[in-house]
């Protein structure tokens, strides 16, 4: 449970001046105690363990000696190397101060990561390693989470194992993102406020990136999102060959908006060389796709509260079962667009983490479409 508050916190406040301000295990543990009680229940805690009674009331020094030995606390020097891209991984950390720079040497990804955040999930997801070099800028305190302990504990609650899953793909579809940004033949672009910059069903063959302003997107006159600075719309028919846009894209700054634009050839010749780079851009466009289906199966505009995502949910949730099963989620797809191919919609409920025996529950809806985990 403390574990998985922290991966949301992650998603939540990682970088952010609240978590720079705080120690990682003392947010999740504030988060839990919203009473402000100075500890939490192991009945809520929903665990038991050989240092408290079934219903002990725990304390953040308590839960910080329980879980040293589990999450170790390291102290990394200014310049230090933590890993590398490429070597094989047994760790992940959660930064608890300072500040670490990843990078790739095989695309020219480069990101800052700060207190909060997670680094080196891929290495427990897999055996392909770390997908980058992790370096620290700043002297950095981070908490340990071996593979070992990760297989034994952590990865065998469902919940956990979704949110890592979660975590890892969030980080590739940023990636993406960057790596395009870098390509040399991006152009620049200005549109005034009331542009239109394209129009759901017209032909296009362009993926536009955000620099400013505020770009609202509608499918069918509901709203999808606002992109935020660095994301980018057009996916689809960027993606595809032959595809229209499935959405209209419009800025409604007062002082205009800039963006970049990339081709979407050169995108998939991108793609055709670098198949992680395929795998997370193919990502980035199934989840979207399946957010403008919830659009037009809800006919609404896309939630931007809990309270609102719980009615989604609840919309199309028709069996009041609590769980959205996969037959559910292809019909709305195939309502909004009956174009797409079996094929299509297995690959999309994939990268929802759902198969065709399988389902969502709301827990793992929200972590998905959650207000923090903008795709």
């Amino acid at each position: 449970t403390v574990f998985k508050e922290m991966l949301k916190n992650s998603d939540r406040h990682g970088g952010s001046q609240r978590a720079r301000r705080s120690c990682v295990l003392s947010m999740a543990f504030r988060d839990l105690d919203p009473a402000n009680r100075g500890y939490i229940s192991t009945k809520e805690l929903s665990a038991t363990s050989s240092f408290f009674d079934a219903d002990a009331k725990v304390t953040l020094n308590e839960l910080k000696h329980l879980l040293r030995d589990k999450m170790v606390p390291l102290h990394f020097s200014k310049d230090k190397v933590i890993y590398d891209e490429g070597a094989k991984g047994d760790n992940m950390y959660i930064i608890q101060s300072g500040t670490i720079e990843v990078t790739s040497k095989s695309d020219g990804f480069k990101a800052l990561r700060r207190s909060g955040e997670v680094i080196g999930v891929e290495a427990l997801l897999g055996e392909g390693g770390y997908s980058y070099t992790a370096r620290c800028v700043t002297p950095v305190h981070v908490l340990e989470i071996s593979r070992e302990y990760y297989e034994k504990c952590l990865g065998a609650d469902d919940e956990v194992s979704t949110a890592m899953v979660e975590t890892y793909r969030k980080r590739q579809r940023e990636r993406a993102k960057v790596i395009f940004s870098l390509e040399d033949s991006v152009k620049p672009l200005h549109v005034e406020s009331g542009d239109i910059i394209f129009r759901e069903g017209t032909e296009g063959d362009l993926l536009y990136m955000q620099d400013s302003g505020k770009v609202v997107i509608t499918a069918g006159g509901n709203k999808v999102r606002t992109l935020r600075n660095g994301e980018m719309t057009g996916e689809h028919a960027a993606f595809y060959v032959n595809k229209p846009y499935i959405v209209t894209a419009q800025c409604i700054s007062k002082d205009g908006c800039t963006l970049q634009i990339l081709d979407g050839k050169k995108i998939r010749e991108m793609c055709d060389k670098n198949k992680d780079l395929f795998d997370s851009f193919r990502d980035i466009v199934l989840r979207r796709d399946f957010k403008k289906a919830l659009v037009k199966a809800t006919q609404r505009d896309f939630p931007e509260t809990t309270k609102e995502l719980r009615l989604a949910f609840d919309l199309i949730d028709t069996n009041k079962t609590g769980k959205l099963e996969f037959e559910h989620l292809k019909q709305a797809v195939l309502d909004w667009d009956q174009s797409y191919t079996d094929h299509d919609i297995h690959d999309m409920m994939s990268s929802l983490g759902v198969e065709s025996d399988s389902y969502l529950t709301w827990d793992e809806f929200q972590r998905i479409f959650g207000m923090f985990n903008e795709m």
